[in-house]
């Protein structure tokens, strides 16, 4: 190497400092800008997994409860959706509550949020829109009770006792009354 094109790479030397700080600036922002939106998302899927839950509960108590009518089978499942799911921002529930077959009632919930982000406005995304369904079908019971006659009930008074604890469980108010049967033989 001569001494004409030592002169010259030792110019260009001189011309690359500062390039790794430029370098190192900008890969710290990409890093950064996609640290933020995995934050957003994140929060998002959190929020989806939450208001998913609360609207299976909803549905759950709602079919729960088909005997007691559509009116108050919305309400409940409102209520414990929205006990659930509790926020300050807007959430839209919608519920239907549809008979596809006779005895059979459906409870159908869909519920739509916004999960605000904290980094993704930067790329003009303020919030991501969140939307959930949710269905539980309660078909009819049917019950028998079978009670034992047998020598051994009778000799220990438990048949007595299996009489009285039938005639309870079939006026309890856990058994939907509308649709179901329930037999003792």
């Amino acid at each position: 190497m001569n001494t004409r094109q030592r002169r010259k790479l030792s110019r260009l030397r001189k011309h690359e400092r500062g390039t790794v700080l430029v370098l190192l600036a900008l890969s710290v922002v990409a890093v950064l800008l996609v640290l933020g939106l995995s934050i957003d998302l994140g929060t998002a899927y959190v929020q989806h997994a939450r208001l998913s839950q609360s609207v299976d509960a909803g549905v759950l108590a709602g079919a729960r409860n088909t005997a007691l009518g559509d009116a108050q089978i919305t309400a409940i499942a409102l209520k414990v959706a929205k006990a659930n799911y509790q926020t300050n921002e807007p959430v839209n529930y919608t519920v239907s509550i549809p008979m596809p077959a006779p005895d059979t009632r459906r409870v159908s919930r869909s519920a739509s949020a916004t999960a605000k982000g904290r980094f993704a406005s930067i790329i003009g995304k303020s919030a991501l829109d969140l939307s959930v369904d949710g269905e539980a079908t309660r078909y009819p019971l049917d019950m028998s009770l079978v009670l034992d006659l047998s020598y051994s009930l009778q000799r220990n008074s438990a048949f007595d006792d299996m009489q009285a604890a039938s005639s309870a469980l079939r006026t309890s108010k856990n058994l939907p009354t509308s649709t179901g049967l329930f037999h003792v033989i």
